[in-house]
């Protein structure tokens, strides 16, 4: 029990640390990214020259990062200089200057930025100009246009979870989550289960067996991570513009957003975790081992918080660090759940019943139950404060929007989950202590499991839609 309460001191001093520095909130107070207005503006008609575009935010916006398209009256795009903020202090306003003033006629803008989470906002208008001054006379013959790049197509694999039935990206985000469940689980397992029993020099063949099912488990979590790691880097710059223009914005994407710091973290957290478990297995580094890999379970929850919905937010310092500690419960609760399943109970099969006068079974699952009950708690505490810290109203407050109802839909599912692991703590685990059969724990435990692996897959649909 003192080795979790450790891991839980682990997981709020760095949310604590979160809450207290001094991230900038948007000016305005607005928590969502949308264009409040442009100059020209949208549908209207504009009498004279018009030298410039200047589209303004409702929170600040990355210049490096954002495109804007001008096409004329034959749909050509209109020659103009980069994307710039009109001033170092307007933040939240982009100016794109043309070469030349725009030709009477119509004229469609198509304009595509970051927000400060990291998501990719996008969208387009129409405008008109009348009485604008005649071009130049060139007798010589005018240049081809060169074509606008053409973005790469970001669907690629989530068409293997339904042609493009769920949001673009949602298989990296869910393989992300997961992998970050793994790790987490793979270390609150060893120290809320087999850290207390082997220290009372309870059931050796328990802690034997099982050590080597969790460091294959956190080999396959940190795979997982490096697969991550890569893919979600790809997917961004496509989302951006991609092609060989991604060369042009990946310095200021990596290092000067918080998407960046995020990914920063991430590929930080492989290093520490391959280290951690290589030292795992050599004698006498076991504890080191153990310890970094500890480090970098503690740092994973800050990738999903710097590169989600509550970095945009302009409750952001309040709302970073509840997401971390949401993301860490939940991540000690599926996640030991997971390691239960898929290693405490196949290591139980040859572990004996131990020195104990409880059956080595009702002994393991006693300690699992502990720290996952404290896990839910603080789950439930931080998805609730979460939802509100977002979206006005909480989840009552956006039930007529798609996020809305995805987050009814993933609530659901994990009432279905509570309430199974609630039977599972009243009625499966007293039980165990006059039956000591693993079978009897197997299939409701996994069901428990399987439905938190569809939630992992609810949140990952939930943050790649627009919030409310």
């Amino acid at each position: 029990m003192p080795r979790t309460l450790l891991l839980l001191a682990a997981l709020v001093l760095p949310a604590g640390l979160l809450g207290l520095s001094p991230v900038p909130a948007s000016a305005d107070h607005v928590p969502h990214t949308e264009l409040r207005l442009s100059i020209p503006a949208a549908d209207s008609t504009v009498t004279g020259a018009v030298n410039e575009l200047i589209l303004e935010f409702t929170t600040s916006v990355q210049a490096e990062l954002s495109r804007i398209t001008v096409e004329g009256t034959d749909g050509s795009p209109v020659a103009a200089g980069p994307v710039r903020h009109p001033t170092d202090e307007a933040s939240n306003r982009l100016r794109l200057g043309f070469d030349d003033p725009l030709r009477d006629g119509p004229h469609r803008v198509t304009w595509r930025t970051v927000a400060p989470d990291g998501h990719v906002v996008e969208g387009s208008f129409s405008f008109r100009v009348q009485g604008a001054p005649a071009p130049p006379i060139d007798t010589a013959e005018p240049p081809t246009p060169p074509a606008a790049p053409v973005a790469a197509d970001p669907a690629g694999p989530d068409q293997l979870l339904g042609q493009g039935a769920l949001p673009p990206g949602t298989l990296q985000r869910w393989l992300h989550l997961l992998a970050t469940v793994l790790l987490i689980g793979v270390v609150a397992f060893r120290l809320g289960v087999i850290g207390p029993l082997s220290k009372k020099g309870d059931m050796p063949a328990l802690t034997e067996r099982s050590m080597p099912l969790l460091r294959l488990w956190g080999w396959l979590s940190l795979g997982l991570l490096a697969v991550t790691l890569v893919t979600r880097l790809d997917r961004q710059l496509l989302t951006l513009g991609g092609g060989e223009r991604a060369w042009e914005f990946l310095g200021h994407l990596l290092f000067r957003t918080g998407w960046g710091g995020g990914w920063a973290i991430h590929a930080a957290v492989i290093v520490l975790g391959v280290t951690g478990l290589v030292l795992s297995r050599r004698p006498g580094s076991e504890g080191r081992g153990w310890g970094i890999l500890t480090g970098a379970a503690v740092l994973l929850p800050l990738v999903p918080a710097l590169q989600g919905h509550a970095m945009g937010s302009d409750l952001r310092q309040a709302a970073i660090p509840t997401l971390y500690l949401h993301v860490g419960a939940s991540s000690v609760w599926l996640g030991g759940l997971l390691m239960l399943v898929l290693a405490g109970l196949p290591a139980m099969r040859k572990a004996g019943t131990g020195s104990g006068k409880l059956p080595a079974i009702a002994r393991m699952v006693n300690a699992f139950s502990r720290f996952a009950l404290i896990a839910v708690v603080t789950l439930v505490v931080t998805g609730s404060a979460t939802s509100f810290l977002l979206v006005d109203g909480g989840v009552m407050g956006s039930l007529g929007s798609e996020w809305g109802r995805t987050m009814v839909i993933k609530l659901l599912l994990v009432g279905g989950a509570f309430l199974l692991g609630f039977y599972n703590w009243r009625r499966v685990r007293p039980s165990l202590s006059e039956r000591p059969d693993p079978g009897a724990l197997r299939i409701p435990a996994s069901v428990e499991a399987f439905l938190g692996l569809v939630v992992l897959l609810a949140t990952a649909v939930l943050v790649a839609l627009p919030l409310p």
